[in-house]
């Protein structure tokens, strides 16, 4: 007698269950909870309960267990484990979607000088902070070469519940060679999930970043003019004007320039001029000449402008500055009539 009464008991659950399954799958809300309304869908989540006793009569309230206790109860649609609670677990409802988010690097592509030391990247977690989330991460040589430019690495990044970042350190070698920039890359690999991570998304877009190294060896210095104002007498004939390299003398860097009238006036006070400058390696110093005009008038001070613009680098130049603070000398004429 007792056998079929359980017999019946068991029949009922499993009915029961199904009952509950088709109502989800024709969209009724079941009875013994509403999903969570935020959730997109198919990321309603179902975690386990308790394991079943003999019978699940005295659990299935306490769990809302949605099926008979052949493998154990587990948390309804809706639902989920409430982790504060002692066992047994109870099951509450689900108020906000769980979602365990992705990871991608910060950035795609970055510089750093040679002697920085080391290079800190960030890995985010992005979208979502739920359950343990994994990425493997492994560097690999384009230009630069491992071990003399950088020191590989390689490993995994755990990303523990509400974990939202995590930072990867490259060491960055210097050597004393002048050299072109050197690139090499920062990968990110493998995602996978821990025990119960549902909806993982696995990865973002952001995958690898790009690492140039900017050698600081070579130092090509800057241009600028020796003095912002000078005076010069009306019978001097010309002047000389000095451009000077500072802070450096490697490779060739260049110097566009030109005279502007102000109350001076072209070809009656001074000659005009315009050209380029091309300091060569190891030059410093280069001369420019304007020619001062004479005339028999009796005049004011006249002004004309000597100005230095346009900066450029020769071929395989590193590190140039452009230019200094002194691009503009102004020239007073003074008469001496």
């Amino acid at each position: 007698m007792w056998k079929t009464e359980l017999l019946i008991t068991f029949l009922v659950l499993v009915f029961s269950s199904l009952a509950s399954s088709f109502s989800l799958s024709a969209g009724v809300e079941p009875s013994f909870g509403k999903r969570s309304p935020t959730c997109p869908p198919f990321q309603e989540y179902r975690r386990c309960g308790p394991v079943c006793e003999h019978t699940c009569d005295t659990l299935r309230e306490e769990v809302c267990c949605e099926v008979a206790c052949i493998a154990g109860c587990f948390c309804a649609d809706g639902y989920i484990r409430d982790k504060k609670d002692a066992e047994p677990k109870k099951c509450i409802p689900l108020h906000e979607c769980l979602i365990p988010g992705y990871l991608e690097l910060e950035s795609a592509q970055l510089s750093v000088p040679e002697d920085i030391g080391f290079l800190q990247v960030k890995v985010l977690r992005r979208e979502g902070h739920d359950g343990q989330i994994r990425m493997r991460y492994k560097t690999t040589p384009v230009t630069a070469q491992p071990n003399s430019d950088f020191s590989p690495t390689t490993g995994e990044l755990i990303f523990e519940e509400g974990e939202d970042m995590k930072i990867l350190k490259v060491d960055i070698l210097d050597d004393t060679l002048r050299e072109a920039p050197e690139t090499f890359r920062i990968e990110l690999f493998d995602p996978s999930v821990g025990m119960g991570v549902l909806n993982f998304r696995n990865r973002g877009s952001v995958l690898t970043t790009d690492v140039t190294i900017e050698d600081n060896d070579m130092i090509p210095g800057y241009l600028e003019l020796e003095s912002s104002q000078l005076r010069v007498p009306e019978d001097a004939g010309s002047l000389l004007i000095k451009v000077l390299r500072r802070e450096g003398h490697d490779g060739q860097i260049r110097m566009r320039y030109r005279t502007v009238p102000v109350t001076a006036q072209p070809n009656s006070d001074f000659i005009p001029i315009e050209g380029e400058l091309v300091f060569d390696d190891g030059e410093g110093m280069k001369v420019l000449k304007v020619d001062i005009l004479d005339d028999t008038l009796r005049e004011s001070p006249e002004q004309f402008r000597l100005e230095l613009f346009e900066p450029s680098s020769g071929m395989g130049v590193l590190n140039f500055r452009h230019r200094g603070s002194v691009m503009r000398t102004d020239i007073m004429i003074e008469d001496n009539d």
